[in-house]
């Protein structure tokens, strides 16, 4: 897919499921704005959770009824050497210089959540 990433990476954790075309496209997309940041960072991105299939994202982790995952847009990643909260910084500088192009991001206590939706979308789930 890219130069660091590959599409079994961004595969549902469910292990039963098959993205649709749809889904492939924009996980094709995901990875290229996440390969600008591998780039940038020159460290290694694990990526926790990208697809989810509608099951495994509803009924297993309860996630957003309409979350980006969902729709292969998503990814909530770890970058080695980095915390989420300095990640969560160098990302949202980096899409008001117009190098990415992530509209949602989501910040957490153990992880980044990057998705390429349309609009702008960010938040804080941080627990103090």
């Amino acid at each position: 897919m890219t130069k660091n990433f590959k599409i079994n990476e961004f595969e549902c954790n469910c292990g039963n499921c098959k993205m649709t075309a749809d889904v492939k496209n924009n996980v094709f997309k995901l990875a290229e704005q996440l390969q600008i940041l591998r780039d940038k960072v020159k460290k290694p991105i694990k990526i926790n959770s990208a697809f989810r299939c509608a099951n495994y994202n509803d009924n297993v982790i309860k996630g957003a009824k309409h979350s980006q995952h969902k729709l292969g847009k998503a990814a909530d990643i770890v970058v080695s050497g980095m915390t989420p909260n300095e990640l969560h910084e160098l990302v949202c500088k980096m899409v008001e210089c117009d190098e990415l192009n992530f509209g949602g991001i989501g910040k957490y206590n153990t992880f980044t959540h990057l998705d390429i939706r349309d609009k702008k979308s960010r938040w804080d789930y941080t627990k103090k």
